[in-house]
C-alpha cells in the first residue's frame, strides 16, 4: 500500500530548515489539493506541487501491512 507524506519546510521564515512531515495521505490528489492551499515561507503562496524546490513537497512512501521474522 502507498502512503503519501505531506512535509514542510520547518523554517517558515528564511526557509533553511530542514523538510518535516505534518500530514499523511492514502490519496495522491487529496494530499496535493491541501498542500497546494498553504502559504509557505515569509506567506507566499505557489502550486507546491509544481515546484522543484517549494516551501513543501510529497514524498510517496510504502506502507508494510506485516513484518515477517526468520
Amino acid at each position: 500500500m502507498k502512503a503519501y507524506v505531506v512535509s514542510r519546510n520547518a523554517d517558515m521564515v528564511e526557509g533553511r530548515g530542514p523538510m518535516i512531515p505534518v500530514r499523511y495521505y492514502l490519496n495522491k490528489e487529496r494530499a496535493i489539493e491541501w498542500m497546494d492551499q498553504q502559504p509557505g515561507c515569509m506567506g507566499r503562496r505557489g502550486e507546491w506541487s509544481k515546484l522543484c524546490y517549494g516551501d513543501w513537497e510529497i514524498r510517496e512512501i510504502e506502507i508494510i501491512e506485516g513484518v515477517d521474522h526468520d
